[in-house]
């Protein structure tokens, strides 16, 4: 996992700086902590779903991204560990709660 710089993070929030949203990828809902069963997937791979149709929708991938944000209404904070997971680290990762 490495660290993202002061610099780095500052550069994603410059103020007036032009961001698109060019690719969107969803999955099923499903509560964080309700109990799994064998056919339940795992938040990770949630996540890893969500991201990859994401990609597929824009025909990007890992190395064109230059900031992630993850959100969740439950605040389990599994977002960004999820894109660790996945292999996108040394961006900057912003969590959203509702």
């Amino acid at each position: 996992m490495s660290q993202v710089n002061s610099s780095q993070a500052s550069q994603a929030t410059k103020k007036g700086r032009r961001v698109f949203v060019v690719g969107v990828g969803m999955t099923r809902f499903r509560k964080p902590l309700k109990k799994f069963t064998a056919d339940d997937p795992d938040y990770p791979e949630y996540v890893s779903t969500a991201v990859n149709r994401a990609l597929d929708d824009c025909d990007l991938s890992f190395k064109d991204i230059e900031a992630a944000s993850v959100g969740s209404v439950f605040s389990t904070g599994m977002g960004q560990r999820a894109l660790y997971e996945m292999g996108m680290d040394g961006i900057p990762i912003f969590n959203v709660a509702k």
